[in-house]
């Protein structure tokens, strides 16, 4: 009797094997779902955050036009240039210096006291927007005159014979740029990361001005290279968590900075996980359950008849 209950219990457990598998594979199919929509989210921030840097690059753009073609810069009046940039930062926060260099790299105008004598020409770029004619981005800095953490933005401005007379230069405020990150809304976990072209941190949420300055590790520096937005798996600054990374190289747009956006990946999966134990754990349930009353049922249905069957025919 004993033997044949057990082969009915046997019988139950191998029923419920196909659920497992069932289950198995739901959780499988799941995580590669969420694999490509966390892939398509952090591709659409990436691309959000590096078409609002470029909206800022433009912007700078028309303003260094304007300063460069202003009478007071064309015609080198100190007095009225210095004023103009003045006014020009006082309507302007995002901009933390304002700027008039001359072709040999010896600053002629700045709003405030500066010192006349100062040479901007080893700047990255001081040499990027003589050798472009245009607009240039340079690299993370300590401004010479501010003393504050900024990256410059510069284009040449003309004499009337269209030769290059000097160049316009304007700080960005990068704690203002921080601020711009934290407006976009991302998903729990998320990090937003705007570097130079050496990898070197302009602004980055969460961590405000803290992580500023610092340089992303070596190995993660193929990000500055290519012109395509990609992805990739990298470890936080921070050294505490895994990232699934869409990131947008610098020299894809020539007004562009390196922008990376990771996706959190233990917090993008918990509820793959989550669901997949909850599924793991009403099988389980169902299983015990069925076990329960198919031994019960064994018990009522054969057991016993059997046994006063046996009973009568011993009788």
């Amino acid at each position: 009797m004993n033997r044949l209950l057990t082969r009915l219990l046997l019988i139950v457990a191998v029923a419920m094997l196909p659920a497992l598998g069932i289950q198995a594979y739901t959780e499988s199919e799941a995580r590669r779902t969420r694999q490509h929509l966390v892939e398509d989210e952090a591709l659409r921030l990436v691309r959000l955050v590096s078409t609002e840097q470029q909206r800022i690059a433009e912007g700078a753009d028309q303003v260094l036009a304007t300063i460069g073609g202003a009478p007071a810069v064309q015609d080198t009046i100190p007095a009225l240039c210095q004023r103009l940039l003045a006014n020009v930062l006082e309507q302007e926060p995002r901009y933390n210096f304002i700027g008039v260099i001359g072709k040999d790299g010896h600053t002629i105008c700045a709003p405030g006291p500066f010192d006349h004598g100062l040479d901007g020409s080893d700047r990255p770029f001081f040499r990027r927007a003589l050798q472009t004619g245009g607009f240039a981005i340079g690299d993370y800095a300590i401004g010479r005159v501010t003393g504050l953490p900024t990256i410059h933005m510069a284009k040449p401005y003309r004499n009337p014979d269209g030769t290059v007379a000097g160049v316009v230069v304007l700080g960005l405020d990068l704690g203002w740029l921080g601020k711009q990150l934290e407006k976009i809304k991302l998903p729990p976990g998320a990090v937003v990361s705007v570097m130079d072209r050496n990898g070197t941190v302009l602004a980055r949420v969460p961590g405000g001005m803290q992580f500023a300055g610092q340089r992303i590790p070596a190995q993660n520096r193929f990000i500055l290279q290519g012109s395509d937005v990609g992805l990739a798996s990298m470890t936080s600054l921070e050294g505490d968590r895994a990232l699934l990374v869409a990131y947008s190289p610098p020299d894809g747009d020539p007004k562009g900075l390196a922008v990376g956006v990771g996706l959190d990946r233990d917090a993008t999966f918990a509820a793959v996980v989550q669901a997949n134990r909850n599924g793991m754990l009403l099988i389980a349930a169902g299983a015990a359950l069925a076990l329960a009353m198919t031994a019960m049922a064994g018990r009522h249905l054969i057991h016993r008849p059997l046994e006063r069957l046996l009973r009568t025919a011993d009788r």
